[in-house]
């Protein structure tokens, strides 16, 4: 298990979800430490949302529910620029998870912080399991998402993903927070985003997702916030 930076802002983009195998209900979960905080969630990029807050004691657990922006938070599809990016800001350090948790299936994404912060990345996948067969379709993808305005971002997938070719480099352009979805466009074990690289000019997150690997006949949607490369001083 990967644990959350304790921080005090984080950036994550929400994958898809199918609907086929449970895409609901979703939550933000937050653990304070010694000290109380108030907790703001917005959407940067997306001027209809209005921003949530929440107070928490110290030393407490507490959520938000945020299935009812359930089409607003999930990446609405791949290779275009998306504004569904969540920003979540704390006046004290604090621990953060975005949880699918539905009866069918569920996933943990421990948010990162500033360790979730940077400029390059490359994107772990597994290769041993496809994906499941369901309608709506579910495949892997990589999301990322911008901190900052006029963020380009150079993306070398190792599959082929939606409107571009495996090991072929390209760009897009993101403001404060827009996402882009990175999706491989073959449900098998043998393709793979495994080693695909993400660059940018200024710092980005990365979420990682399998969409509904299938293991004995079960299929269980997995994924986690991916941390920047650390590179030596």
């Amino acid at each position: 298990m990967s644990y959350a930076q304790v921080d005090t802002i984080f950036w994550f983009a929400a994958p898809n979800v199918s609907s086929a195998i449970g895409q609901s209900p979703i939550y933000l979960r937050f653990i304070t430490q010694d000290q109380p905080s108030n907790v703001v969630v917005s959407m940067p990029a997306n001027g209809g949302f209005t921003p949530i807050s929440l107070a928490l004691p110290a030393n407490t657990v507490d959520s938000i529910n945020l299935t009812p922006f359930i089409t607003s938070i999930e990446s609405p599809s791949g290779n275009v620029v998306n504004n569904n990016g969540l920003k979540i800001v704390a006046d004290n350090p604090i621990n953060a998870y975005y949880e699918l948790r539905s009866t069918t299936s569920k996933a943990v994404f421990s948010l990162k912080g500033l360790k979730g912060l940077g400029t390059d990345f490359y994107t772990p996948f597994q290769k041993s399991y496809a994906t499941a067969t369901v309608s709506p379709s579910t495949n892997a993808s990589f999301e990322i998402v911008a901190s900052q305005n006029a963020t380009t971002v150079l993306i070398t997938p190792r599959s082929n993903i939606t409107g571009h070719n495996a090991n072929t480099t390209f760009s897009v352009t993101l403001n404060e927070g827009q996402t882009y979805s990175a999706r491989d466009i073959v449900a098998s074990g043998v393709s793979s985003l495994a080693g695909s690289i993400v660059s940018a000019n200024k710092p980005v997150a990365v979420t990682i997702f399998e969409g509904a690997m299938s293991i004995d006949g079960c299929s269980s949607p997995a994924g986690f916030a991916l941390s920047q490369i650390r590179k030596p001083s």
